[in-house]
């Protein structure tokens, strides 16, 4: 970040919205290095660091295509999790309607097992 600020300057680094994110990452990073007691709660932040990786996005066409193809197969198995979820339901729906008499064991008295 130093070396990026220094080469580019203030004004030119700070115009590129991934530079501003990259400077509030590092400056919650020292922070939290140093042990400043008021940057504790942000701790949480540092999960941040990983989206960093999206920069590459943009310069990197055969990862966006690999992004698109994942996002597609996350809604295919989104649908395929409702149709699972719907099977489950009118499954137990059914069990219940079958099952939900008396049931007795060998001996003639109530079976505590059922459903």
């Amino acid at each position: 970040m130093l070396l990026k600020l220094l080469a580019l300057g203030c004004i030119e680094y700070l115009g590129e919205a991934f530079n501003v994110f990259d400077f509030v990452v590092v400056i919650i990073g020292l922070s939290e290095y140093t042990g400043n007691s008021r940057a504790g709660g942000l701790s949480v932040l540092r999960g941040f660091r990983v989206l960093r990786v999206f920069k590459l996005l943009k310069k990197a066409k055969g990862l966006q295509m690999l992004v698109k193809t994942v996002l597609k197969a996350c809604a295919d198995a989104a649908t395929l999790g409702l149709l699972v979820l719907l099977f489950i339901s009118i499954n137990a729906l059914i069990g219940k309607q079958l099952f939900s008499g008396k049931i007795f064991d060998d001996d003639g008295k109530e079976s505590r097992l059922h459903f």
